[in-house]
């Protein structure tokens, strides 16, 4: 009787140890690389990017599709950003910038070239819809993961963020007048960001969203999360949105420079 128990103890932990060798490490952020999350391109949150993308050096592609305006659509307001998202005046040397509005274009292997040699790739912001009506599902998106795979990282700032998590929307109502919720990236899972928090509020089409890690930054800050671990970058605040009030009192986490999160187990 003691033999079988014991047999079947050490068939049981075989199972378990084989389970967590076929279980995903991570629940939320990338299994390699890094992501970030920002609001806006301030010198620390580049700085950061840089850095992870392997030095100044690293060959770094900057895609500014967000911030154009596609052929016919109405003109939005994009504040001008400095050259290549500010890149260049951080130090960076090698820059490839990448940009269509055609998905025939984003799905052939000429196009993602570049992609294929970066270790780091920066999305500028403007609107969401821009980035997924032209890239998401084509070997652009695939590409963006293969960068993380090799260990790169790849960000963004406003609308160039927050294509990157799960879920997002467009930058205009819908005829409806309510967001128009859309698949994104997903390059982290069951999580979505909303930018320009100076006044944190969820907006409407979060509130109801539990099933989302639902994260935002003010424009001084910024998140970089590698496997489920993120890390508050920036002199400014980043925001968890919770269901109830979180211990300030306000239904929300308040997270600053240096701060730690797990997004596995929020």
């Amino acid at each position: 009787m003691v033999r079988t128990v014991l047999i079947a103890a050490c068939v049981c932990a075989s199972l378990q140890a084989l389970t967590a060798q076929s279980t995903p490490a991570t629940t939320a952020g990338p299994a390699n690389g890094a992501v970030i999350l920002a609001s806006a391109p301030t010198p620390p949150i580049l700085d950061r990017f840089i850095q992870l993308a392997g030095g100044p050096g690293a060959t770094i592609v900057f895609v500014p599709t967000a911030t154009l305006q596609k052929p016919g659509a109405s003109l939005v307001y994009v504040p001008a950003g400095r050259e290549a998202g500010g890149l260049k005046d951080r130090g960076a040397t090698n820059i490839v910038v990448l940009h269509t509005f055609e998905r025939t274009s984003a799905d052939t292997d000429s196009f993602v070239e570049p992609l294929k040699r970066a270790s780091g790739v920066w999305l500028a912001g403007g609107r969401p819809e821009n980035l997924l009506d032209s890239y998401a599902g084509t070997k652009v998106e695939t590409e963006l993961r293969n960068v993380l795979a090799r260990g790169g990282v790849v960000g963004g700032v406003s609308a160039g963020a927050m294509v990157l998590g799960s879920e997002t929307v467009n930058s205009e109502l819908g005829a409806d007048r309510q967001w128009v919720v859309r698949k994104a990236f997903g390059l982290l899972r069951a999580v979505a960001f909303q930018p320009h928090a100076q006044n944190p509020r969820l907006d409407t089409w979060l509130l109801k969203r539990s099933d989302l890690a639902r994260l935002a930054s003010d424009n001084a800050a910024a998140w970089v999360i590698q496997k489920d671990v993120a890390e508050i970058v920036g002199d400014g605040k980043s925001y968890v949105f919770t269901d109830s009030a979180g211990p300030d009192g306000m239904p929300f986490i308040t997270l600053r420079g240096g701060d730690r999160y797990d997004l596995a187990r929020r």
